[in-house]
């Protein structure tokens, strides 16, 4: 991250992060990229997590993973604390659309019959039923299905485990207040879903999984108005879909609260960004960027990776090559690519592109334009500079790889990989001065 993006004193210097600081960090970030992460990890890595986290009040939660069978991690809300989605209008969090909202909704009613009881981990299910009863209430059923296999199965709001499902790990870490007011609600869920029960009362073949735990976690201390605000701030910003206009976020105009938010985002492997038109949102550290992909934790499929490569190439590459287009901020272009256009691609399918652009869309790397077809989407606001250079430097190799440039960007990584593993500039012989 530059100076010109995050405003700091050039004298100031962190101090190096431990190896427990950064375990944590990475521990937190493969929540934030996946939604959990396993619960076996080092006992130091998950404490710092913990501390970590508890500084934007946010605790870890080991549950059951009905998909795997393991103990995994997800990210809850402390007591009193969560997100308030009318607060920040010009980028307010993410919430469901109206068809996988439903079905959400039948699935709460199958696994939630009683209003006094604990929601989760709740009641097994049938994914037939559950698509039976979402027909019944005149569903499309292909929206049914992509909201119930993708929308809210990638949310962790529900796990499979053949045909039958539970409530998902992202369900046990949501807030208690959400739960008071869906407790206010209960009579308004499908609750006629129930009717295709067993005389048992559940869906048979299942076993039924160990409740939610908190992990252990620092006490809190008393909270001063910048503290406050910081952990608003924070939290604002990392459940929105997109960066969040300055006005909105005024205490970030104080060096001060902006610093010690750099530094509580820092410990989640977060960092602070600020847009080209001035807004703010938060995306990952480089190093802990690095080591997701090391891993391929979140990163896109090979078919996603080229339809974005399409959608950068039409809607902002090519206008800036024509003078259409000023500036190099990925998420700002007048300039959308139609559906037809991208199938004309003769290296995917059309049916390959759609799901692709399913995923793409999911993940907020791609949105519908306004006036129709797709531009890039929030997501990509999130990208640092460096990575956003480096995403310039990906289309020049995509588009002429044989090039004097294109040989230049790849020796200069060639150089750069390295240092990185070596520790000596590929240009010297190790031990020598340079």
């Amino acid at each position: 991250m530059t100076a010109d993006h995050v405003h700091r004193d050039e004298t100031e210097r962190d101090p190096a992060p431990t190896d427990a600081v950064a375990e944590g960090a990475v521990v937190l970030a493969r929540i934030r990229a996946v939604g959990l992460a396993r619960a076996d990890e080092p006992a130091s890595a998950l404490a710092s997590a913990a501390s970590a986290a508890a500084l934007v009040d946010r605790r870890l939660i080991e549950v059951s993973d009905r998909a795997t069978g393991r103990r995994v991690l997800v990210l809850g809300w402390a007591d009193g604390a969560g997100p308030a989605p009318d607060l920040h209008p010009s980028a307010p969090a993410s919430r469901l659309s109206p068809v996988p909202n439903l079905v959400w909704a039948v699935c709460l009613a199958y696994a939630w019959p009683h209003a006094a009881s604990d929601p989760y981990p709740g009641l097994p299910f049938r994914r037939t039923d559950v698509l039976r009863t979402c027909g019944d209430l005149d569903a499309d059923e292909k929206t049914v299905r992509t909201a119930f296999d993708g929308t809210l199965t990638r949310a962790g709001l529900i796990s499979l485990a053949g045909g039958v499902g539970r409530l998902g790990p992202t369900a046990a870490a949501l807030p208690p207040p959400f739960w008071s007011a869906l407790r206010r609600l209960h009579d308004r869920l499908p609750h006629s879903a129930l009717d295709s029960l067993d005389d048992k009362g559940s869906a048979t073949g299942s076993e039924e999984p160990a409740a939610a735990r908190g992990l252990p976690q620092p006490p809190s201390g008393p909270a001063g108005h910048a503290a406050t605000f910081v952990r608003a701030a924070v939290t604002a910003l990392e459940t929105a879909r997109g960066p969040i206009a300055a006005r909105d976020l005024p205490a970030l105009a104080d060096p001060a609260i902006r610093r010690a938010t750099e530094l509580a985002l820092g410990r989640c492997g977060r960092a602070l960004v600020r847009t080209e038109p001035g807004d703010w949102t938060t995306g990952y550290t480089d190093n802990v960027e690095n080591a997701l992909a090391s891993e391929r934790t979140g990163t896109l499929s090979r078919e996603e990776r080229a339809v974005l490569a399409l959608v950068l190439l039409r809607a902002v590459a090519i206008p800036r090559a024509q003078g259409r287009h000023r500036h190099d901020w990925w998420a700002t272009t007048d300039h959308p690519i139609g559906s037809d256009e991208l199938k004309a691609n003769r290296c995917l399918s059309g049916k390959t592109i759609e799901q692709a652009l399913r995923g793409l869309r999911a993940a907020g790397y791609v949105t519908h334009a306004p006036s129709g077809g797709y531009v890039p989407g929030p997501a990509l606001a999130r990208v640092s500079p460096a990575r956003r250079a480096s995403l310039w430097e990906d289309l020049v190799l995509v588009s002429r790889p044989d090039g004097v440039l294109a040989e230049s960007i790849r020796a200069r990584r060639d150089g750069a990989a390295l240092v990185a593993t070596d520790g000596h500039r590929p240009d010297t012989a190790p031990g020598a001065t340079t």
